[in-house]
């Protein structure tokens, strides 16, 4: 395995490598020494001393489908995956998406308000994501302090130019009504 990380001149560090393979690799943790050694591909240096922007996190996305193959499994192997994401003993996700609507792995389509031109948003309801979603969501923030994102991934069809939900995009221009009511 190539080193892509360079340590600041002098300075040896490691980091700490999640690997998940077709071989069987499970989050195998690994830990990497990086030194001086020249890498073809990329060199990444971390100055901590001037700081351009803030990290709030970092995570993944909790979909439906996700939440489905989850429950597919004992409620002990539930609990483990969970807290192999988000829990203290794994990669401790901080940041998560949530996708408002379906996405292009559930099991239908669906969106949050198809009640045309209710721009109030009277009728929006998330009860097609109510289970098996929401108690897996609720596990993973109850493992720690986690912040969600959400994220239009399937907007209402009257909110769409076109026919479709998926692969569609949002009529108006950034900062309409119908971007704003996302």
């Amino acid at each position: 395995m190539k080193q892509l990380l360079r340590a600041q001149a002098g300075r040896r560090c490691q980091v700490g490598v999640y690997t998940t393979s077709d071989a069987g690799d499970r989050l195998t943790y690994t830990v990497v020494n990086v030194d001086e050694t020249p890498v073809d591909e990329a060199t990444f240096i971390i100055d901590v001393a001037t700081q351009y922007q803030t990290i709030l996190g970092f995570g993944g996305v909790f979909t439906d489908s996700a939440a489905i193959n989850l429950y597919k499994l004992s409620p002990k192997l539930q609990t483990l995956a969970l807290e192999q994401y988000s829990g203290e003993t794994g990669l401790e996700y901080k940041l998560n998406r949530v996708p408002i609507g379906s996405t292009d792995q559930s099991t239908s389509t669906y969106t949050y308000n198809d009640t045309v031109n209710d721009f109030e948003m009277t009728n929006f309801t998330i009860a097609s994501d109510k289970a098996p979603h929401s108690n897996k969501l609720d596990m993973a923030l109850n493992m720690t302090d986690m912040k969600l994102c959400a994220s239009s991934w399937a907007p209402p069809l009257w909110m769409t130019n076109g026919d479709s939900v998926v692969d569609c995009t949002i009529k108006g221009e950034p900062g309409g009504k119908y971007w704003e009511i996302l």
